[in-house]
C-alpha cells in the first residue's frame, strides 16, 4: 500500500478530509412582514391527513408565485374551521441574508409562540419581537390567529413598546374585539432531548409592574409543528423520519444504559452479599469452639436449675424423718423418688417403738399419707418397712446453715445399715 494512500486513510479516521456540516442552529424566526398571509375556511369533513394537501392547492390559488418558490407554512389545530397559511417569497429571504432557515432545527414566524392558549372571546393580542410590534386577532374558541397586523418598533424599552401598541390599536379595524392587556415578549426558544419546542415567554403589563413569565412547547412529533415550519415538504418529511429514528435509537440506548446499569448493581451486590457472607462463615467458625463450650455449661445450668425448680431435697427430707424417730429405732435403707415419696426400711427394740413413731410422724402433719408395709419380731428386735408421702408444703427450703441430717447410731454386727438415696 503506497504512503499517499495510507496518509488518506489516517485522515479520515483523523477528521480530515470528511466534509464538515454547516453548524445547526435551534430554531430561527424569520420576521413576520416577509410574509403575506390569510386565513381559509376548512371543509368540516377534511381529515387531518388531507389539510396539508389543501393547503397547498390553497395557497397555488391565492399566490403569484408557484409554490416551489416559496417558503410556506400554515397553522391548524383539529377542531377548528380555519386555517392560518403564510408565505414568503425564497429568493427575497436569500436577497436578506436570511440564510440560516436551511440548516435550522425548525423555521418559522415568531407569531407560532402565541398559538398555545385558546381565546374565551375575540380578542387583539399583541407580540413584539426582534423591533416589530405584532398585532393578532384571535377568534372565540381558536388558538390559531385569523388576522395579522405589524409596525417596526426600533426602541425596545416598554414605555416607547406601549406607545407604539396604542398607536396601533388606533390604526387597525378591531371591531368586535376586546384588546388585551400589555404586550408578549419571546425570551427564548429551545429544542430539549425528547425533541420537543419550549417556548419561554414574558407578558409585560407595563413600566411599573414586573413581567410575568410563561412556559410552553410543542410536541416534536405533533403535525402542527411541522405545519408551521415554512421549508419545503419533501425536507421536511425526511427530517421528521430522521428525527424520528435519532429519537428512537437514543431511547434504545438509554434503556440499555439503564438495563446494564441494573446488570451492574445486581453484580455489586451479589459480589458484596457472598464477601459478607464468607467473612460471617469465618466468624462462625472461629467462634464454633467457644460455643461448645458455651452449650455445654448451658447443659449442665440448665439440669440444675431443672433440679432446683423441683425442689429435689433427699437429705432435707430425711431429716424430716430423723426429727420424729426416737433413738431406739433405726434406718437401714432409705428411698426417696421425685415425687416425695419415701420408703424407708428399719429395726426397732419393739413393735411398741415402731407404732408411737409412727404415730409421732402423723402428728407433724406434714404428710399425705403414712402406710406400714410390713412389722416382723425376730430375735428380740423388730423390722419394719413403711411408705410415706411428704406435702409439697411441708418439704423445708435450704438455707445456708442447714444443720446436717442426725447420724443414726450404729446397728448391732447383726443388722446391716445401708441407704439408698435415688
Amino acid at each position: 500500500m503506497s504512503r499517499s494512500v495510507t496518509n488518506f486513510i489516517r485522515s479520515i479516521f483523523r477528521g480530515k478530509g470528511r466534509p464538515s456540516d454547516p453548524p445547526q442552529q435551534q430554531v430561527v424566526f424569520v420576521p413576520d412582514h416577509f410574509f403575506f398571509s390569510q386565513s381559509l375556511p376548512v371543509p368540516s369533513d377534511l381529515s387531518l391527513r388531507d389539510v396539508v394537501s389543501f393547503a397547498e392547492m390553497s395557497l397555488e390559488q391565492i399566490s403569484p408565485f408557484a409554490v416551489d418558490q416559496l417558503n410556506w407554512g400554515f397553522l391548524y389545530k383539529k377542531g377548528c374551521n380555519k386555517l392560518f397559511i403564510y408565505a414568503a417569497l425564497e429568493d427575497r429571504l436569500a436577497s436578506e441574508g436570511i440564510t440560516t432557515v436551511a440548516h435550522a432545527v425548525h423555521a418559522f414566524p415568531p407569531f407560532v409562540a402565541l398559538t398555545h392558549r385558546k381565546f374565551p372571546s375575540n380578542t387583539l393580542s399583541f407580540l413584539f419581537h426582534t423591533n416589530r410590534l405584532m398585532a393578532l386577532f384571535f377568534e372565540e374558541g381558536s388558538s390559531v390567529p385569523s388576522r395579522i397586523e405589524s409596525v417596526p418598533c426600533e426602541d425596545d424599552s416598554v414605555e416607547k413598546v406601549l406607545a407604539e401598541r396604542e398607536k396601533l390599536i388606533a390604526s387597525v379595524e378591531h371591531e368586535g374585539f376586546s384588546t388585551e392587556t400589555g404586550f408578549w415578549q419571546i425570551k427564548s426558544c429551545q429544542l430539549n432531548s425528547s425533541n420537543n419546542v419550549v417556548f419561554s415567554l414574558s407578558h409585560t403589563m407595563d413600566s411599573a409592574e414586573p413581567s410575568t413569565s410563561h412556559t410552553h412547547k410543542l410536541k416534536g412529533d405533533d403535525r402542527f409543528l411541522w405545519n408551521a415550519d415554512i421549508r419545503h415538504n419533501t425536507f421536511l418529511e425526511a427530517e421528521y423520519k430522521k428525527r424520528r429514528v435519532t429519537y428512537l435509537i437514543w431511547k434504545s440506548v438509554l434503556a440499555a444504559g439503564i438495563f446494564a446499569s441494573f446488570l451492574l448493581g445486581g453484580e455489586g451486590i451479589k459480589l458484596t452479599a457472598n464477601i459478607l457472607l464468607k467473612q460471617k462463615n469465618q466468624k462462625i467458625a472461629a467462634q464454633e469452639k467457644s460455643t461448645s463450650i458455651i452449650e455445654s455449661n448451658d447443659a449442665i445450668s440448665n439440669k440444675i436449675q431443672s433440679i432446683i425448680s423441683k425442689e429435689m431435697r433427699p437429705f432435707a427430707l430425711i431429716k424430716t424423718l430423723n426429727d420424729a424417730r426416737p433413738k431406739n429405732i433405726y434406718f437401714t435403707s432409705v428411698l426417696v423418688d421425685r415425687s416425695y415419696s419415701a420408703n424407708i426400711e428399719g429395726i426397732a427394740d419393739n413393735a411398741n417403738s415402731f407404732n408411737n413413731y409412727m404415730q409421732a410422724l402423723n402428728t407433724t402433719k406434714k404428710f399425705d399419707k403414712t402406710n406400714v408395709i410390713r412389722i416382723l419380731a425376730k430375735s428380740g428386735r423388730t423390722n419394719f418397712a413403711f411408705n410415706c408421702q411428704f406435702k409439697s408444703t411441708a418439704i423445708p427450703t435450704k438455707s445456708q446453715n442447714e444443720p446436717q441430717p442426725q447420724t443414726s447410731p450404729q446397728p448391732t454386727t447383726n443388722q446391716v445399715n445401708t441407704t439408698k438415696v435415688k
